[in-house]
Parts: C-alpha cells; structure tokens; sequence
C-alpha cells in the first residue's frame, strides 16, 4: 500500500550537469550529493518531502513517466529552460509547453492554476 508520493527518479551519465537543470527548473535544492547520486528537495531532507532524484546510471529513451513543472510566466520560463538546455517538443498553446531536459527526459511547462479561495 502506497503512503504518498516520495521523489521521481531520474538516469542519467551526467549527474550534476542534470541535477543544476533540474534544480533550476523546479527550485527545489540540494539536501544530498555525491557522484552517483543528488536528492532535490523543497527543505533539504532527503525522503522527508516529494523531491527529484538525479542517479547515475544508463536513461530510458522511452520514458512513460514525466514531471509537470508550475509557471506564473510561461514565456520567461520556457526562455530559460531553452537557455539551460532544455528542447521545446510540443507547443500546445499559451499555457502549456511540452520539452525534454538536456538528457532527453520529457517534461511539461504549464501555467500555475490560481489557489483556490475560501469556500
């Protein structure tokens, strides 16, 4: 039985070169690092929170799994994304932006949803 969400795993030959994108992508920071492996986190506690874990190891060409990042400025967000490495792939619109990361890994840019008011 599953208790929650813990990270999302990602294979790649060149740790740290990824794991600088990723955190850049999702302004989550290093809580662990070594050569073979770096754990993003939103609080610097591996396992404690939902983070991305970087490892070494051989990536999948298709991966069925991907991640979908929040955007308050989709343009200015995409622009540096392009900029750190990632591809656009698929354009679907204003708010949403479908792009791989500089290892080939797919992933989405989409326009945060406003939090929800008082009910």
């Amino acid at each position: 039985m599953a208790t929650g969400w813990r990270s999302c795993v990602i294979m790649t030959q060149e740790v740290a070169h990824l794991a600088a994108f990723w955190s850049l992508a999702s302004g989550l920071t290093p809580a662990f690092e070594d050569d073979n492996e770096v754990v993003l986190t939103s609080d610097g506690t591996p396992g404690r929170h939902p983070g991305i874990v970087i490892m070494a190891g051989q990536p999948s060409s298709n991966s069925a799994v991907h991640l979908d990042l929040n955007s308050d400025d989709v343009p200015a967000d995409l622009g540096l994304l392009l900029r750190a490495g990632a591809t656009l792939i698929a354009d679907r619109g204003e708010d949403w932006k479908m792009l791989h990361d500089p290892d080939g890994n797919p992933f989405c840019l989409r326009r945060a949803k406003p939090a929800a008011g008082p009910s």
